[in-house]
């Protein structure tokens, strides 16, 4: 009895022996199988599966980072927020003006009206020099246009449109403040050695310009055709042909 009941013990030691190595013989094929699969490289379709979704994710956050700009409104220049016409929640309307800026210094900008005749000519970049009333015609300040509006608007039934002039900030701008009066003058074009008359001794008849020149005889004068260049400031014509330099030219005639 002693004897079976030894060889019975060792018969159960066996098989749970035997079923111990079964099971670790089991995990050590899961583990390798594992491994192979970290092991392995990647398949084409699942790379391209994970790319498809990093992008979907990229596309994604742009998206959100376009709708926060879109929240936010940044300042062209520096200075003191002195106008808030919208509430929070409002809706503000194309060209209405939001927010009023009273610049702190060096970034300032003159709204200027150009007569129909003479938009043509101004584009951005156009040299602008000008005054203040407050300081006189001896201090001269330059510039540029940096914005010609392309809608017209009236201004007493004529038809005139609104540009910007940046001022250039490395000159003294001293003692220049938000609304005061500039007069701006743009440089279109420039000549040197010109021939200039005032513009009130041109006349044109049947599409011809002509000036008049006194004759020998008092009272009467002659008219020449001319040819005319750039108007200029204070109402003088450039003459490019029909006229030389030291002629006497009729500019009124009394009757």
């Amino acid at each position: 009895n002693a004897l079976a009941t030894a060889v019975a013990a060792r018969d159960r030691a066996e098989a749970t022996a035997s079923s111990a190595v079964a099971s670790r013989t089991a995990d050590l094929a899961r583990a390798n199988a594992a491994l192979a699969n970290v092991v392995v490289a990647p398949r084409d379709v699942d790379v391209a599966s994970l790319r498809a979704s990093i992008s979907a994710a990229q596309a994604d956050l742009a998206g959100a980072v376009a709708r926060l700009q879109k929240t936010q409104i940044v300042a062209p220049i520096d200075g003191i927020v002195t106008a808030i016409a919208v509430d929070l929640g409002e809706s503000a309307s194309a060209g209405q003006t939001a927010i009023t800026i009273l610049s702190s210094g060096q970034q300032f900008e003159i709204a200027m009206n150009i007569p129909e005749a003479d938009v043509s000519k101004a584009s951005v970049g156009t040299v602008a020099r000008f005054t203040f009333d407050a300081f006189g015609e001896d201090r001269i300040l330059n510039g540029a246009v940096s914005r010609v509006d392309p809608a017209q608007k009236l201004i007493d039934g004529v038809v005139v449109y609104e540009a910007k002039v940046s001022v250039d900030s490395n000159q003294d701008l001293t003692g220049i403040k938000p609304g005061m009066t500039a007069n701006v003058t743009l440089e279109t074009a420039t000549r040197e050695g010109v021939l200039l008359v005032p513009s009130r001794a041109i006349f044109q008849k049947n599409g011809t310009k002509f000036v008049r020149l006194p004759t020998a005889v008092a009272g009467t004068y002659e008219e020449r055709e001319v040819t005319t260049g750039l108007r200029g400031d204070g109402g003088r014509v450039e003459i490019l042909s029909g006229l030389g330099e030291g002629e006497t030219i009729v500019l009124t005639i009394r009757s």
